[in-house]
C-alpha cells in the first residue's frame, strides 16, 4: 500500500468524490485506501471503457468530477477517456479535473496529456504525499482562477531566446533534440533550461509543460529559430 509520511490526514470540510481508473488492481487498491483515509469518497474502475459505461461518468452540473487514471490500459487509453469526459462535462456545464498517471512518462506524453486537458501528469510509482498534494491542488482548481493569465505573467520574465528554447523543449522532449533543432550546444540548452525553471517557478518537467501550454508557448514550436 502507498504510505504517506504525514502523521495526520487532511482536514477535509466536505467529502470529495474521486474516480480511480487503473487496470493494475494493486495500485488501484493502494491509491483508493490512501485517499479514503484522507477523507475522500473513492470509486474504482478497471478500465476506461468500464468507467465511461458507468452512469457516474456523466458529470452533473452541481458536482465537480475528479478522476485519477492510468494512461495505458487495455481498450481505450486514459487520454482517449479524458477527451470524452471533457465533451460530457462541457455539455452538462460541470467542472472536471483529470490526473493522469504513467509508468513510462515522457515529455511528449506529458504534452499530449496536458493538451487533452489533464490538470496534472504524474509518473508511477506515485509517492503518497505527492498524490495527496496533487489531489488537493486539483480540488482547488474547481474554484475558477485566471490560470492562463497567471501562466503568461510567470513567463514574461523569459527572454525571446528562452521562450524559443522552452517551446522547442516541449515539442521535442530532450536537451539533445533542442540543441539539434536550434543549432546550439547541449550545454547551452541546459543553461537556458535552468534559467527557464527558475523564472517560471516550475518544480518539475510536467509542471513546466503545463505552464507553457497555458501560456501559449507551445504554439511557438513551429516557428523558425532565431538567428
Amino acid at each position: 500500500m502507498i504510505q504517506s509520511s504525514r502523521s495526520e490526514a487532511f482536514d477535509m470540510n466536505t467529502t470529495t468524490r474521486i474516480h480511480i481508473v487503473d487496470d493494475d488492481s494493486e495500485i488501484c487498491e493502494s491509491m483508493a485506501c490512501l485517499l479514503a483515509q484522507n477523507g475522500y469518497e473513492v470509486h474504482r474502475y478497471a478500465s476506461a471503457d468500464e468507467f465511461l459505461a458507468a452512469p457516474e461518468s456523466t458529470p452533473a452540473r452541481a458536482e465537480p468530477m475528479l478522476v485519477i487514471s492510468d494512461v495505458r490500459m487495455p481498450g481505450r487509453s486514459g487520454v482517449g477517456m479524458l477527451r470524452i469526459l471533457r465533451e460530457r462535462a462541457a455539455a452538462s456545464g460541470a467542472s472536471l479535473a483529470v490526473i493522469l498517471l504513467s509508468g513510462h512518462a515522457t515529455v511528449p506524453l506529458a504534452v499530449e496529456a496536458m493538451r487533452a486537458g489533464a490538470v496534472h501528469f504524474l509518473e508511477k510509482p506515485v509517492d503518497a504525499d505527492t498524490l495527496l498534494d496533487t489531489v488537493a491542488a486539483a480540488c482547488r482548481q474547481f474554484t475558477p482562477a485566471p490560470q492562463d493569465a497567471a501562466a503568461r505573467a510567470r513567463l514574461n520574465a523569459l527572454t525571446p531566446r528562452e521562450r524559443e528554447v522552452l517551446a522547442a523543449f516541449v515539442a521535442r522532449g530532450s536537451n539533445k533534440a533542442v540543441a539539434n533543432a536550434l543549432h546550439m550546444s547541449p550545454r547551452t540548452v541546459e543553461v537556458h533550461r535552468t534559467r527557464i525553471f527558475r523564472k517560471s517557478g516550475a518544480t518539475c518537467v510536467t509542471e513546466l509543460v503545463r505552464i507553457a501550454i497555458e501560456a501559449g508557448v507551445v504554439d511557438q514550436a513551429a516557428q523558425p529559430p532565431q538567428a
